[in-house]
This record gives C-alpha cells, structure tokens and sequence, in this order.
C-alpha cells in the first residue's frame, strides 16, 4: 500500500515540461524543433535552461557530426504556454547506424517547477538506411500523465509502445523520481 501525503502550496508554481518524451526527425532535416509546455498559465515570467547530451549521436567539432550542441534559456512571458526551441541536424553521407540517439535536459526553472518529462530523447533516422523494418522504438502512449494526490485507488497506469520488429526480447527500465 502506498499512501501519498497532500504537501504542496494551495498557489503552486506551474510545473515546466517537453511536450513529448521523445522526437523522430530524418537525418536530411536540417533542424529538429523541441517544444516545452507550462502546466498551467503564469503571472510571472517563467525561464528554464536546456541542454543537449550526446548519446550514440556525436556532437565533435568534425565533419561527421550528427547535430550542434544546443543550449539556451526559454523564457515564457506571463500568459504564454508553449515555446520551442531547435537543435540543428547534420546530414552526412557514410554508413552509421540506422538510428543515432541524443538526449535534451530541461533544468534550473525559474518561477515554476520541474515536471515531467525533464528529458527527451531525439531519434535521428539515418537517410542512407533504407530497412528500417528490422529497427524497434520504444516510447510511451502520453508524454505526461497527471493525478490527483487524494486519488482512491493510489495507481496510476502507464503504457508503453513498440513498433518496427517486435519478434525479439526487450528490456525496459524506469524509475520514479520525488516531487515530480
């Protein structure tokens, strides 16, 4: 049994959060558009920093990078919900893998808080692949899901996807992270 205690503010900051979990954009785009949402509107101006992390995608000073590191500040005026951002893609013409991943962090939010997700994966399709039947991907059915702290019956369910092959094994790992 889990017991969830009622201990936020009556007049709690607006949680600040990528409007999706992940992002698929073909490696000849020049540019992968990232938005972040506020949970509710502000009176105050909201700022929040991103950033982005190589995973198997390369951001090196070379000519065989996948995208150009971005970091910034985002600053939601009062009343605005929804800004955006871009990380720019480079194309290339060698054999890579057929999908190389980067991640997107969201910190230090100003004026509101951190929700969820605070990070986003960015799947880059490789355009000199052409089978990508053989490829799986992985990514829940909502971005966000939100409950009532008083809630009943205490569960909350949350369903993942898989397209492309589905025929072997996968693992999936998760955690849960307080005040989120």
């Amino acid at each position: 049994v889990v017991t969830i205690l009622d201990d936020d503010p009556i007049n709690a900051p607006p949680t600040v959060q990528f409007t999706s979990s992940y992002l698929k954009v073909n490696e000849s785009s020049t540019a992968a558009i990232i938005s972040v949402s506020l949970s509710d509107i502000a009176d105050d101006e909201v700022l929040v920093g991103y950033r982005t992390e190589d995973f198997t995608a390369l951001n090196e000073d070379t000519p065989e990078n996948d995208y150009v590191h971005a970091m910034g500040m985002l600053v939601f005026a009062p009343g605005e919900t929804v800004k955006s951002f871009e990380i720019i893609i480079q194309g290339d013409t060698r054999q890579e893998d057929p999908i190389e991943l980067l991640r997107v962090y969201l910190f230090d939010p100003q004026n509101a808080s951190l929700g969820g997700p605070q990070s986003a994966l960015v799947y880059i399709m490789d355009n000199d692949y052409s089978d990508y039947g053989d490829l799986s991907l992985l990514h829940f059915e909502v971005p966000n899901i939100s409950v009532v702290e008083d809630v009943e019956e205490g569960t909350v369910t949350f369903v993942l996807y898989r397209t492309g092959d589905t025929s072997s094994f996968e693992t999936v790992e998760w955690t849960t992270q307080y005040g989120t």
